[in-house]
């Protein structure tokens, strides 16, 4: 058996172990506010297909404020969404964050705090199992 598939499904399974802790950690001590989107970056990403098809991509990445212990913050998110309406300057958007890390906050929704977690362990497993049931 090649333990190439098994050390690469591993490896992707336990960093989404590790994504969903912090999720978890988030959702339990987590402090919930609204923040106003006082920018949002647009981030243009090229792929070319293996026919040599060239697709162009916009992702939009918000920029919030918002006050927490009398101290601001502005915060760029780590997750670019495609929709630019969805988060459009002057808006209120809910945010997540641990106490002693504000200036990690993040958009508070399903996809960006439980999606990749969930789809890292999914995809690690079906890869580790994979790698158990070729034992070329």
């Amino acid at each position: 058996m090649n333990p190439l598939p098994l050390l690469i499904g591993a490896g992707i399974g336990l960093l989404g172990f590790f994504q969903l802790r912090k999720s978890i950690k988030l959702a339990k001590s987590g402090i919930k506010m609204e923040a106003e989107v006082v920018a949002v970056n647009a981030r243009e990403s090229t792929d070319v297909d293996d026919d040599g098809t060239t697709s162009t991509s916009i992702s939009y990445y918000p920029i919030f404020k918002f006050d927490y212990n009398q101290k601001p913050y502005r915060v760029e998110s780590n997750v670019g969404f495609g929709n630019s309406r969805k988060y459009a300057v002057g808006k209120n958007i809910k945010i997540v964050f641990l106490p002693n890390e504000p200036e990690k906050a993040s958009v508070q929704n399903f996809g960006n705090n439980w999606f990749m977690p969930v789809v890292l362990i999914v995809v690690g497993g079906i890869i580790a199992v994979f790698a158990f049931s070729n034992p070329s």
